[in-house]
């Protein structure tokens, strides 16, 4: 997961949502769904606070 842009973690989050709210969806999915959605947020999450800290690297190196 990690290999994947920031940006197209947005976009897999986004389309699962959109799945968790069909109403006609099982629960097994659901639970399938919502797992699947917190491991991507976790993996962008690390993926930003990763950038944050190259900022403040580069940022040190300009002072």
């Amino acid at each position: 997961m990690s290999k994947i842009g920031f940006e197209k973690k947005l976009e897999h989050t986004k389309d699962i949502l959109k799945k968790l709210q069909d109403p006609k969806i099982t629960i097994e999915e659901s639970l399938k769904l919502h797992k699947e959605g917190m491991d991507i947020v976790k993996a962008a999450q690390e993926q930003l606070d990763k950038a944050k800290l190259q900022y403040e690297e580069f940022s040190k190196d300009d002072t």
